[in-house]
């Protein structure tokens, strides 16, 4: 099982797992173990490296916080206490926002993450017209309580005036505009 566990971390395809421990065992009769045993320790692997996700990442931000201190992250809590929505950004992201944040774009359209949570990031343009990263936000949900939590996060983090310009993909939603517009 150790072998396979090996095999599956280093993403060999599970056919090719089972072929070559067939031919180990010298044919598919004689393997000890099933295709539902090896998709099983897939599976219990992967809930062992997810356990405790919530404790890693406070971890990590206050690793993060140790090495520069202007390290920012913010937690919107929901009605027992457990984290809803995170939203960071390192020191570096806050300078570039200093000399580049005229005009920022947020964007939630990814949704990538294991939990199929929306990913907002604040994006600006440098004097290159690259893409500058300014923050992050993993939102719990899309409600107009969480993003108004996350633009004031945002305003709260960069301790500035807000951009001239926020650009943003929610425009069926007036009561969640004019709120936009009330955090800048």
């Amino acid at each position: 099982m150790e072998f396979i566990s090996s095999m599956q971390e280093s993403r060999i395809p599970q056919h090719c797992i089972m072929d070559y421990v067939s031919e180990m065992h010298g044919g598919p009769e004689s393997v000890p173990v099933t295709a539902q045993d090896m998709y099983n320790l897939k599976k219990a692997k992967q809930r062992e490296r997810n356990a405790n996700d919530v404790a890693k990442l406070l971890s990590f931000f206050a690793s993060c916080k140790k090495d520069n201190p202007q390290f920012f992250s913010d937690f919107q809590l929901d009605k027992e206490g457990k984290i809803l929505s995170i939203f960071w950004s390192h020191a570096s992201q806050q300078g570039d926002y200093i000399d580049f944040g005229d005009a920022v774009t947020f964007d939630t359209t990814h949704k990538t993450n294991l939990y199929e949570k929306p990913l907002g990031m604040f994006v600006g343009s440098n004097h290159h017209l690259h893409c500058t990263i300014f923050a992050f936000a993993l939102l719990g949900d899309e409600t107009v309580d969480t993003f108004e939590w996350v633009f004031n996060a945002f305003k709260t983090c960069m301790g500035t005036e807000g951009p001239r310009v926020m650009l943003t993909g929610m425009t069926d939603n007036n009561e969640l505009n004019i709120k936009i517009l009330q955090c800048q």
